[in-house]
């Protein structure tokens, strides 16, 4: 079973929790990126042999090109032949550690999401900075293209997102591969960053300087079901960014393209390591599946089909562009959304058909009667219609104080008094991972 719940509690480590997919290398310490794959395969602290479907069903990369030059193949999990030092290494996130029982917001029994790692041996040490005093020697640059095939093996039906960091130019989903043609690119390093940066969906990110830079590629694809069905397979990208994110409008229907947005965040401390502003780049994929929930039939259209704003409190900069790919040249059908010169730490960006109409959401409840705390919770997004809250979930709710004479919290919800709208908020907190969420419903007679 698949958690919302978890997607957005345990989703704080899902960078850290990953044993090698994290970018955790800087260029000036040039610290490692991690463990080898074996170690990451047999471990029994979350890693693949942690898992509940084993080893065998792993993803492995069935073959990487640096260059055009064969740097991994592989036919099945374990089996990785490496070109000499060089590694694409696939970790899992949020796996329950031995001893641990599965529960939303503590872990799974099978990964959420995988991480995928580009690095290079060094005196036995893994290294992802190819800017690094390590790797500068191997030459590679904005320009320098990668081709990654990745086998989903026994997760082949499950695949939703992918975030990239890096450039790409091919996309494709087929037959259980996931193939991509990127160059790489520059985001900050994890070290000494504030755990929020990498959260999913993207929050908040306290730290207001990176400690370094590093060059790399690095990526995270997404086994849970929390978008609707039109974004499988869907790819998107940033340079400069911790982490990026897509989520859907409650309500999202593709049979109403009028009412239907998506929002797409970055996360990033305001400055580069050397003190200066940070810009960065995303760079989202929609494919024509996608393209048709928002009432778009050509990808040429969707410059003057689409509007993108920037929604997050922080109004900065942004300079929004589309370009059309084409199946023969870029892997996938579509539309590639560029949205450059973003500033940070927290920058959000809502794309929506031209026309948008606003969808009514908004729950009611009669007067005497209550709206339960799990619906409460399935209102704000927190939790899935199909999840049970955790048991060791702490939950507080707060109604606010100009609605106290139209509702009042209970020990299982929110009761309605008397017509009006109530306002309120609710804290959730389990183990050490917590959120806060302000909503309102409708008292009626």
């Amino acid at each position: 079973m698949k958690y919302r719940f978890l997607a957005i509690f345990a989703a704080a480590t899902l960078l850290l929790t990953t044993l090698n997919a994290g970018p955790v290398s800087a260029g000036t310490a040039d610290r490692g990126a991690g463990p080898d794959q074996p170690e990451i395969d047999l471990s029994i602290d979350g890693g693949w042999s942690d898992t509940q479907s084993g080893l065998a069903a792993r993803p492995f990369i069935k073959s990487a090109l640096w260059e055009g030059e064969e740097i991994v193949s592989a036919t099945e999990p374990g089996n990785e032949d490496f070109n000499g030092n060089w590694r694409v290494l696939v970790s899992p996130a949020n796996v329950c550690h031995e001893g641990q029982e599965p529960a939303p917001g503590v872990c799974y029994a099978d990964p959420n999401r995988i991480g995928i790692s580009l690095a290079y041996i060094v005196n036995g040490d893994t290294k992802n900075d190819f800017d690094g005093p390590s790797l500068s020697n191997l030459g590679i640059d904005q320009n320098t293209y990668f081709e990654i095939q990745v086998d989903l093996n026994g997760y082949a039906d499950q695949l939703g997102w992918t975030w990239v960091n890096g450039n790409p130019a091919y996309w494709k989903v087929e037959n259980g591969v996931a193939t991509i043609r990127l160059t790489p690119a520059s985001m900050p390093s994890t070290s000494g960053i504030d755990n929020q940066c990498s959260t999913i969906p993207v929050s908040t990110c306290d730290t207001n300087q990176a400690e370094d830079e590093i060059f790399g590629i690095q990526m995270v694809m997404s086994f849970d079901d929390t978008l609707d069905s039109v974004f499988d397979h869907t790819m998107f990208a940033s340079n400069s960014a911790v982490i990026a994110s897509l989520e859907a409008a409650p309500g999202f229907d593709p049979a109403s393209p009028d009412a239907n947005s998506i929002t797409y965040g970055m996360a990033a401390p305001h400055l580069f390591s050397d003190g200066s502003d940070r810009i960065g780049t995303l760079r989202a994929f929609l494919s024509t599946q996608a393209l048709a929930a928002f009432g778009i039939e050509d990808p040429s259209d969707s410059d003057t089909g689409f509007s993108v704003t920037r929604t997050s409190s922080d109004s900065g900069s942004f300079t929004p562009g589309w370009s059309t790919w084409t199946e023969e040249v870029n892997g996938t059908a579509g539309a590639l959304l560029v949205i450059s010169n973003v500033t940070f730490s927290v920058p959000k960006f809502t794309v929506s058909n031209g026309n948008q109409v606003k969808r009514n959401v908004v729950p009611k409840v009669k007067i005497n009667k209550s709206r339960v705390t799990k619906k409460l919770l399935v209102d704000l997004g927190i939790l899935a219609s199909n999840e049970s809250i955790p048991k060791k979930a702490k939950i507080t709710i707060t109604v606010k104080a100009a609605s106290k004479k139209i509702c009042k919290a209970t020990k299982t919800g929110i009761q309605g008094l008397k017509k009006g709208t109530c306002k309120y908020s609710i804290k959730i907190k389990v183990g050490n991972q917590s959120t806060n969420k302000s909503g309102s419903f409708k008292v009626i007679k």
